[in-house]
């Protein structure tokens, strides 16, 4: 292990909680405790954390590998994609293989977006719906109307996806990727939330920040949904808690 759990000691009302008979603890409204997370060691930049499960989780988890089958063998059609795959492709190493840049049944591009401004460049796009009276956009200070843009129509789901992430991280589609100065030539798609305009909104980067594009797995296709997945409760160490809750059981 590299970490492990404490009380937050920097935090006055756990202070005060954890100090407290069970008898006037069970008299309280309500309480709030907080837990730290704290390295045992230097930890090094993309290392992955590990920390005591105790006994219980690491008896299932060597059951668990011990009876390990391929479940894609029992599964007639796709199967989800390994958590491992998409880290994999965020490695600095990977993230400019044109290999992956087309979205999969599994995986996406999402863009982070920190500030509307900061890419002063971006060309605006409005895709139409088929019949639709796009003319109102024809008012639009800056952008172009369309039925289609790089693939991207109405029915893309890229707009569907937005719904689901905030305003600074949008899916968006690899046009390009220049690895020499580690950028990419993206189109985003955006939430549309002006009432007024009957259009889906895009917009045109030529040279977003590589390390603001991420890959992401799609809804519901990683396999921390596989219900055959390894599931287990995480203990907390008895000797964590204070003296005087080490009766509560009773």
């Amino acid at each position: 292990p590299n970490a492990e759990m404490q009380w937050a000691t920097w935090n006055k009302k756990s202070t005060y909680f954890l100090n407290l008979p069970l008898e006037d603890l069970a008299k309280q409204k309500y309480s709030t405790v907080v837990m730290d997370f704290v390295a045992t060691r230097d930890i090094e930049a993309d290392e992955e954390i590990f920390m005591d499960y105790g006994q219980a989780w690491e008896d299932a988890w060597n059951d668990h590998v011990a009876k390990w089958q391929n479940p894609c063998a029992e599964i007639n059609g796709p199967c989800y994609k390994s958590s491992k795959v998409i880290f994999d492709m965020n490695l600095p190493e990977n993230r400019f293989n044109p290999e992956i840049h087309e979205w999969s049944e599994d995986h996406y591009t999402r863009c982070a977006m920190h500030q509307s401004s900061e890419y002063e460049d971006a060309e605006m796009i409005f895709i139409a719906q088929r019949g639709s009276q796009a003319a109102q956009l024809d008012r639009t200070p800056k952008g172009k109307v369309t039925l289609a843009y790089e693939g991207i129509a109405w029915q893309h789901e890229g707009f569907e996806l937005a719904q689901l992430v905030g305003r600074q991280s949008l899916p968006c589609k690899v046009i390009s990727a220049h690895k020499a100065n580690r950028t990419f030539d993206v189109v985003i798609m955006h939430l549309n939330r002006n009432q007024n305009i009957d259009a889906k909104i895009l917009s045109r980067i030529r040279s977003f920040r590589g390390s603001d594009l991420s890959f992401v797995a799609k809804p519901l296709r990683s396999d921390m949904f596989d219900k055959r997945a390894f599931r287990h409760d995480i203990e907390i160490p008895d000797e964590l808690f204070p003296e005087l809750w080490r009766d509560l059981a009773r």
